[in-house]
């Protein structure tokens, strides 16, 4: 049985969303991206910027737990009514769609 668990991040949880937002860059963009483009995306310096969106009033970060691991992230803006962000982990791209569907990468349903 799949345990799916969702909870709000909390500022500790910087480290380990960039972690996942660089490998689902390096994983998924594929030729869609530069080797520098992906380096842009996750720069070194982006943990203040991730636990900045986790403290803002105008973010709500979600996080997507897949049998106790991060599966995935949501970053949404609620004064905009719009998602800023969402990754899903490369592991979880094609063995559970409910995870990766809304997620903007390289979804596909599965075969």
């Amino acid at each position: 049985m799949v345990d799916l668990r969702f909870r709000l991040a909390d500022p500790t949880d910087a480290g380990a969303i960039l972690a996942l937002n660089r490998a689902a860059i390096r994983d998924l963009t594929g030729t869609d991206h530069t080797e520098c483009q992906r380096d842009a995306c996750a720069p070194d310096d982006a943990p203040p910027v991730f636990e900045s969106a986790i403290r803002s009033d105008r973010s709500t970060v979600l996080l997507a737990h897949l049998d106790g691991n991060l599966a995935g992230y949501d970053v949404l803006n609620g004064p905009e009514s719009r998602t800023d962000a969402a990754y899903v982990h490369p592991g979880h791209t094609h063995r559970h769609r409910h995870v990766a569907g809304p997620a903007t990468g390289d979804v596909r349903p599965n075969a």
